[in-house]
């Protein structure tokens, strides 16, 4: 029971830390981007940035799924869904994208009109 416990928590745990780092790099990534470059290789750096941030849900995700299939517990499940409603919620929209670029207004209705982007 108590070899249980301690894989139970040590999940939790690394979830969390995986979690925050995620989440931790997301935003450093996506505060380097430079104001001056084109707004392809503006684009283009948050589009890496928000793979890799998936990524690290996706880790998790895994992690957690394993240890329900490994133990049968219900907590992995919940770790799980709460990991897919942090994947949810970061899912980039085009709002989303020109708030965390900061996006002027030239940009902004280029991306808004979904045309084609040089």
């Amino acid at each position: 029971h108590a070899i249980a416990l301690l894989m139970r928590n040590s999940f939790a745990i690394i979830s969390f830390v995986i979690l925050i780092a995620s989440i931790l790099i997301f935003v450093w990534v996506t505060r380097r981007i430079v104001r001056g470059n084109d707004l392809r290789s503006r684009l283009d750096a948050y589009c890496k940035a928000s793979l890799m941030r998936d990524l690290f849900l996706e880790a998790i995700m895994i992690a957690n799924l394993s240890g329900l299939a490994l133990t049968g517990e219900k907590f992995y499940a919940g770790l799980s869904g709460i990991i897919l409603i942090v994947f949810l919620l970061g899912y980039p929209n085009t709002h989303r994208i020109i708030n965390t670029l900061k996006l002027d207004q030239k940009d902004s209705d280029i991306i808004l009109s979904k045309g084609a982007i040089d």
